[in-house]
């Protein structure tokens, strides 16, 4: 991917890989195509999302899981909630140290929780479970 692809803060971090010589390690692929994104979780030790701030339920982790790649996800993160210790890890947030234990711990089981993450994501987001969530929602509201 051009730099330019990438905004201003992709920018400012591939120039921040560059100057710690980690090109070799860090690849910005931009934007990439279903087929393409879908293998790029399938040969991916882990999933880290390492929100700052409070996040709602994003895709990338439910997308990751259903890849069999076991994510990790700070605990301010919508979707921690779906992440335990037997398909991935959810970590205290702005604690690198943590995220880097939890890719310690992953990296030997990652076939495993990597099967268990897809497992868990396919029996719990479903039509009818997000339907159920969402009414039992709209009770609790009404009946305050």
């Amino acid at each position: 991917s051009e730099k330019s692809d990438l905004g201003p803060y992709g920018a400012f971090l591939s120039e921040l890989v560059d100057k710690l010589e980690l090109g070799h390690r860090v690849i910005f692929t931009g934007l990439l195509p279903h087929e393409d994104l879908v293998m790029a979780y399938s040969a991916s030790l882990a999933s880290l999302t390492p929100s700052i701030w409070i996040e709602p339920f994003g895709y990338v982790t439910i997308e990751a899981m259903a890849c069999a790649t076991p994510p990790i996800v700070t605990e301010n993160c919508g979707s921690a909630e779906l992440v335990n210790d037997e398909v991935g890890r959810v970590v205290p947030r702005m604690d690198p140290s943590a995220i880097a234990e939890a890719v310690k711990e992953i990296i030997p089981q990652r076939t495993e929780m990597g099967i268990r993450a897809r497992q868990r994501v396919c029996e719990s987001i479903t039509p009818r479970n997000i339907v159920d969530e969402l009414l039992s929602l709209f009770h609790k509201v009404i009946s305050v």
